[in-house]
């Protein structure tokens, strides 16, 4: 993938194009750009990814910090991934943000950007305010001799994917559901700064001041290397056995990776830092990743396929943290309600005890009230009554403002609606219960149709 900016020389003639943050570039927006470079390949064009350094949030409201999933760099190596052609960075001013729908389409996507074709996530909006949607991006296209393309949504049986609902997931200790979602394990890069001869910042500043402090967080270590530095300093490298020691030590330590090309920056690294040849290392790593004991392999493959299947049979299709997250979210807000209740039923959780669950917390809501401890105590048996109890212990995470959390609940509701009906689709037989099954299955599908506000807009039923 070639990274561009507006002042670079375009590395194409004509291309396909996308926009989006791709914060965590998780599985939809995955699925986009798999869209996005098979029309590429299938039209003789380039691929072009347009994203955003800073979030636009961040330019039009000072005080706006987002919770990101990944930084911009770790965005940028993860887009690199994807297959596509080129990524261009946008600088998001007040300047662009201001540029309507037409304007941003012409003046930077057509004239700038030569594209001849853009693609559009199913729910994405662009342009000053976000007033306009797909039907006048399609008609500015038209004037400009350029395609629009409604991008297909993602439907992945296990979890409605965005980045609001990662961060759900992690603010709750949902790693495995996040990592589902991002197509592999989430983790937090950080640096090591130094406090000798101090235990912690305060003291540092205390002793040495802020100008000596802010120097060593510029000293700051990649924590790998940290790793590697305190090993380092275990071994007398002027001796050439202790130096061994030491070599095959980081060889160990590089298994931790992985992605091969990341295994491979950190390895080119190491050697250059270390005066050891690469090759050689490299061996050594290889040598060491084939040192498992025989049947290993076989023993954790089989180990992970249990786990797997008992995982399957505990939460069918992960729905027991989605259920979770929704009559917990009813507990908090039990206003919204009325809003839920026409489009959210009983019969739509599949499961019980979360079935039963709902039906008394419905019942408890028609009346106006909603006391937890009521249910609970409805159910006899200790480890049904801690299960229940859990229900109502998972929420939205506190620092996800209104849009954010509005977002994760309407994705909430797609969820156990898309499943119900999949489920009554396969088991029913009379032709108009079928019917309306497929004219709810294309309201789901209608972007706004089914939507719940949490600003007290009650309009969109």
């Amino acid at each position: 993938m070639k990274f561009i900016t507006l002042t670079d020389p375009l590395p194409y003639q004509a291309c396909v194009a996308t926009i989006g943050f791709f914060d965590g570039v998780h599985r939809g927006h995955r699925f986009l750009i798999r869209q996005l470079t098979r029309y590429a390949a299938g039209h003789d064009l380039a691929s072009l990814l347009i994203t955003f350094r800073t979030h636009p949030r961040q330019v039009m409201q000072a005080a706006y910090q987002p919770q990101l999933l990944t930084t911009y760099d770790e965005k940028c190596e993860q887009l690199a991934t994807t297959g596509a052609d080129c990524c261009l960075t946008l600088d998001f001013t007040t300047a662009l943000a201001a540029l309507s729908a037409r304007r941003f389409m012409a003046e930077i996507l057509k004239e700038k950007l030569s594209v001849k074709v853009l693609i559009i996530g199913y729910d994405h909006r662009f342009g000053h305010d976000r007033s306009e949607g797909f039907a006048e991006y399609v008609e500015y296209g038209r004037e400009l001799g350029m395609e629009v393309v409604r991008a297909d949504a993602f439907a992945m049986s296990e979890v409605n994917v965005s980045s609001s609902m990662v961060r759900a997931c992690l603010a709750e200790g949902e790693v495995g559901m996040a990592a589902r979602c991002l197509t592999r394990p989430y983790e937090i890069t950080g640096r090591v700064v130094h406090m000798e001869p101090y235990k912690d910042p305060d003291e540092f500043i205390k002793g040495l001041g802020s100008d000596a402090f802010e120097e060593r967080l510029e000293q700051a270590q990649n924590s790998f290397f940290f790793e590697v530095d305190v090993l380092r300093k275990q071994h007398n490298l002027s001796d050439p056995e202790e130096k061994t020691k030491f070599v095959h030590g980081m060889a160990r330590k590089l298994l931790v990776f992985d992605d091969k090309v990341q295994r491979d920056s950190y390895l080119e690294a190491l050697s250059a830092k270390y005066s050891v040849p690469k090759e050689d290392l490299r061996s050594l790593v290889i040598r060491y990743s084939n040192m498992e004991p025989e049947g290993y392999r076989e023993v954790m493959e089989e180990r992970h396929e249990q786990s797997r299947r008992k995982a399957i049979r505990k939460d069918p299709e992960g729905m027991a943290y989605t259920y979770r997250l929704f009559l917990s979210w009813l507990i908090e807000q039990p206003a919204l309600y009325e809003q839920v209740k026409h489009i959210v039923h009983v019969e739509d959780f599949l499961e019980e005890p979360y079935r039963q669950v709902a039906g008394l917390l419905y019942e408890q809501l028609e009346r106006g009230q909603a006391e937890p401890a009521q249910i609970i105590s409805r159910f006899e048996d200790v480890e049904e009554q801690r299960m229940v109890a859990g229900m109502f212990q998972t929420t939205l995470s506190a620092k996800m403002d209104n849009r954010e959390k509005e977002k994760a609940v309407n994705e909430l509701i797609h969820r156990i609606k898309e499943r119900s009906i999949e489920h009554q689709t396969r088991t029913l037989t009379d032709f108009s219960q079928l019917q309306d099954l497929v004219r709810q299955k294309k309201e789901l599908e209608s972007p706004g149709k089914l939507h719940i506000s949490l600003t007290g807009d009650q309009n969109r039923q």
